[in-house]
């Protein structure tokens, strides 16, 4: 779990160089200055594959759904005792599984997060999924 969230960190940071230089653009003049931004809204990951409680063979990919102007995704893989298995940081809103990853039989959980300017903005929590040999 440590790991996951030191890559998340990682590439937090690098998302929130890349807005910090985008923020000291100058701001249009028809701009009102009294409006303060908007909270900002945590919104929902689906996960789209494998499917939560899927019971079958070694996924191939991961796929979840995408978050309007998410810089990234941060993908978490445990086993049925949370021992990190893999962990993984993409920008788009699915990713192959390495062929060296070789899941035994059993119980996984898997979870993404998606970020942007640095701040985590969706998560998808938990969804298990079973691999039979």
């Amino acid at each position: 779990m440590e790991t996951f969230r030191s890559s998340l960190v990682i590439a937090i940071v690098f998302a929130s160089l890349a807005c910090a230089r985008a923020s000291e653009a100058p701001t249009p003049a028809t701009a009102p200055p009294d409006r303060a931004p908007k909270a900002a809204v945590q919104q929902a990951v689906d996960h789209v594959s494998p499917r939560p409680d899927s019971v079958g063979a070694q996924p191939k990919a991961f796929e979840w759904t995408a978050v309007p102007d998410a810089e990234g995704y941060a993908l978490l893989l445990v086993n049925e005792i949370d021992i990190e298995i893999w962990e993984v940081t993409v920008q788009a809103n699915s990713v192959a599984v390495p062929k060296e990853l070789v899941l035994d039989s059993g119980t996984y959980y898997w979870a993404v997060a998606a970020f942007r300017c640095g701040r985590q903005v969706a998560y998808s929590g938990r969804a298990a999924f079973v691999v039979l040999k």
